[in-house]
């Protein structure tokens, strides 16, 4: 019988649109029975992306509010020596949710690996200090791993934390596949959406 480990991951609630998202989805369903997932959720609905519609960004105050209840479920976990963290960030205000959560995990010596699912390599806001950028970089740089999706972004991360290549890997995001491909040889168009 393998051990009981406890995961928890942090990241957007699975209702957010989007490849963090899906990624947690796949996590979950595909783990082995000896491990317990806990989902802890940093956001529910974008708040100022451009890309959003106005009437699907959710409310700052509550999202901040989200945040802070996530926050103090991280901390109780955190307390709990027999836990480990999968922490996803990405650019915005996910570096900064997850870079705050790092930093506690990393001062309370926590087992945690990072992964990156960012496509800029600026990942912050023009308009956070050089100092905040050094803290959030400092906690998440304290990952026992890091993970990307691209050799790309291997090589960027590992220059930009000063990784031994030995704790960055990599892992393209999953995908479920169908199990038999209708056959399409003699369709004159491809149509890669419905």
């Amino acid at each position: 019988m393998a051990k009981v480990i406890r995961v928890v991951c942090v990241g957007p609630a699975l209702s957010v649109q989007g490849g963090i998202s899906r990624v947690l989805e796949m996590i979950k369903d595909h783990l082995p029975d000896h491990i317990r997932f806990y989902h802890v959720a940093t956001f529910t609905r974008y708040t100022g992306a451009k890309e959003t519609h106005s009437s699907d960004r959710g409310s700052r105050l509550i999202q901040a509010l989200i945040f802070l209840w996530a926050f103090a479920e991280i901390v109780g976990f955190a307390l709990c020596r027999r836990t480990v963290f999968h922490v996803h960030f990405s650019n915005g205000g996910s570096v900064l949710r997850k870079g705050l959560i790092c930093i506690v995990l990393r001062t309370l010596r926590c087992r945690f690996v990072v992964h990156a699912h960012a496509a800029d390599t600026d990942l912050f806001y023009p308009w956070v200090p050089r100092a905040c950028r050094h803290a959030l970089l400092w906690g998440i740089g304290g990952a026992g791993r890091f993970i990307a999706l691209t050799h790309f972004w291997c090589a960027h991360y590992s220059s930009m934390f000063d990784l031994p290549a030995s704790h960055v890997m990599l892992l393209p995001n999953p995908a479920d596949l169908p199990s038999s491909v209708p056959d399409r040889i003699s369709r004159q168009v491809c149509r890669v959406w419905q």
